[in-house]
């Protein structure tokens, strides 16, 4: 074996002493480890792990049954893969059949950072599992994958989530390996995308997490377009007690649209059915706040350009002296 190479593969067979995985280095290429267990049916594999580091264990022969840290706290793991938040001695419990010959494949990746444009293209390799990480400020956010092919399983959460959600999804999209999602942050955090490819062979990955943010003025048209299995947010900035109208509409495809509250919640939507291509709501605000509405083609299944309009109006507010009448006539009403 050239021992001067960092990327040796270093196979041990050994029934007297615990074994201890290479030093960690910055690739996806694996380490190999291979041992015959004892009559307890344990093999404890001690491993330097760094900080912002993902481990993707394997074991034939056996089973992990646990991956510990420095503190023997158990380390839950995500899409099968176990994120390191910082340096330390972790240690793997691997158990099996007393005499069986078990082999343990480990890969080690780093965390990718983000840009702030959100954007990324990559290639993930076979059986392999990526993480990337993007802080978000307060806001809303689209969040964009393009897969070539099936095989990849993709996820996103809060890295630090303690106590009250942060953020919530508010909308989702699927349609011939396109994925979108939007998304709406309440306070600054720390986003973790998850890719993990189950196939035998790389799949290309595209995608970004990008701010949305397009105010849309009452009274006035807003032109729009969408691609295939997409959609657009729009922000409107409305007052408790204003009387609203969303109304949308194509002639490429058969328009539809989420309004989503200030919290992010979807309260209504629209869809006229097939055969017509508009939308339209009308609703009264129930308290002052950002709200937003999702443009989007039934079933995500066309695309092109749409023209949207919001209309807003005052009620008027009744005089206080009516107002007391009709509480006094109601409290007599209920006396007699």
């Amino acid at each position: 074996m050239n021992h001067r190479s960092t990327y040796a593969v270093l196979a041990v067979i050994s029934t007297l002493a615990p074994a201890v995985l290479a030093q960690p280095v910055r690739s996806e290429l694996p380490r190999v480890e291979e041992r015959i267990l004892r009559q307890d049916g344990r093999w404890l594999v001690p491993v330097k792990v760094v900080a912002d580091e993902v481990l993707l264990p394997t074991v034939e022969g056996g089973t992990l049954a646990s991956v510990l840290d420095d503190r023997e706290r158990a380390v839950a793991a995500w899409h099968d893969g176990y994120l390191a938040p910082e340096a330390g001695d972790w240690t793997l419990l691997v158990t099996g059949a007393p005499g069986a010959l078990v082999r343990l494949t480990l890969k080690r990746q780093p965390v990718v950072e983000l840009g702030e444009d959100g954007r990324f293209e990559r290639a993930v390799s076979s059986t392999s599992f990526t993480v990337m990480r993007r802080r978000l400020a307060p806001g809303a956010y689209r969040f964009a994958l393009d897969v070539r092919a099936p095989g990849v399983t993709v996820d996103l959460r809060d890295a630090r989530a303690v106590g009250e959600p942060r953020f919530r999804f508010c909308g989702a999209l699927l349609k011939n390996g396109r994925q979108r999602q939007w998304l709406l942050v309440k306070r600054p955090f720390v986003a973790e995308i998850a890719l993990r490819n189950r196939a035998p062979a790389a799949r290309r990955c595209a995608g970004e997490l990008r701010a949305v943010e397009r105010p849309v003025e009452a009274g006035a048209v807003r032109f729009g377009q969408i691609g295939l299995g997409d959609g657009a947010l729009h922000d409107l900035d409305l007052s408790a007690g204003d009387l609203v109208r969303v109304r949308a509409a194509s002639a490429a495809f058969d328009v539809q649209f989420d309004l989503w509250d200030p919290d992010g919640g979807v309260t209504s939507f629209d869809d006229r059915g097939v055969g017509d291509f508009g939308a339209s709501h009308t609703f009264l605000v129930p308290r002052d706040g950002r709200y937003r509405v999702l443009v989007f083609s039934r079933a995500g299944a066309g695309s092109g350009s749409f023209v949207m309009r919001v209309d807003r109006a005052r009620l008027p507010a009744l005089p206080l002296d009516l107002l007391e009448s009709a509480d006094a006539s109601s409290a007599a009403r209920s006396q007699s």
